[in-house]
């Protein structure tokens, strides 16, 4: 009976100490020890941090801490997180989560995520060689000036750059993870 008072009592105050402390620090630590406590709430606190804090510090102790969570829990949230997530760096540190978590559902996100890369990757191949083709092949400057941008979009460029880096990491948990079950 005690140790459960005193096991809410330390989770109500880590919750309290990660939604409202003001020194960074401290947040920061009872954000990672929020992985460690069972709750509903404390999961709630962390996935919150997770998607609406504006400090990428708390973002990645959030999904740490997560990761620390059971499977059933933390597995479904890092797959978000790796699938949506705008940080590139939140987007890769739950994929290493998930590598070493080991899960099934991390692994056909992973096959999922392999195949969106060279889909992609095929697509921008083809697109470019078709957009050059029919740029040589006609006279319109505006066909050209669309052509010219559509090669030079930098945004592309970027997620195109992200996927590779994510894939890159993937073949590395895949790889580790076949290693672990041999």
């Amino acid at each position: 009976m005690r140790a459960a008072i005193i096991e809410t009592a330390r989770r109500l105050i880590l919750i309290g100490i990660a939604e409202n402390e003001r020194d960074f620090e401290l947040r920061k630590s009872a954000i990672a020890n929020l992985g460690r406590v069972n709750g509903e709430k404390s999961l709630a606190v962390l996935i919150s941090t997770l998607d609406s804090s504006p400090e990428f510090e708390l973002q990645k102790q959030a999904v740490s801490a997560i990761g620390r969570r059971p499977k059933d829990e933390a597995v479904p949230i890092l797959i978000r997180t790796a699938r949506s997530n705008p940080r590139v760096e939140l987007r890769k540190l739950a994929i290493q989560i998930l590598g070493r978590i080991g899960d099934e559902r991390a692994v056909a996100f992973f096959n999922e995520l392999l195949a969106s890369n060279q889909r992609a990757t095929s697509a921008r191949t083809n697109t470019g060689e078709n957009m050059s083709a029919l740029t040589w092949r006609t006279e319109d400057p505006s066909t050209s000036r669309q052509a010219v941008n559509f090669l030079r979009d930098e945004a592309f460029e970027s997620r195109l750059t992200s996927l590779r880096d994510v894939a890159m990491e993937l073949l590395n948990v895949v790889d580790c993870l076949r290693e672990h079950h041999t």
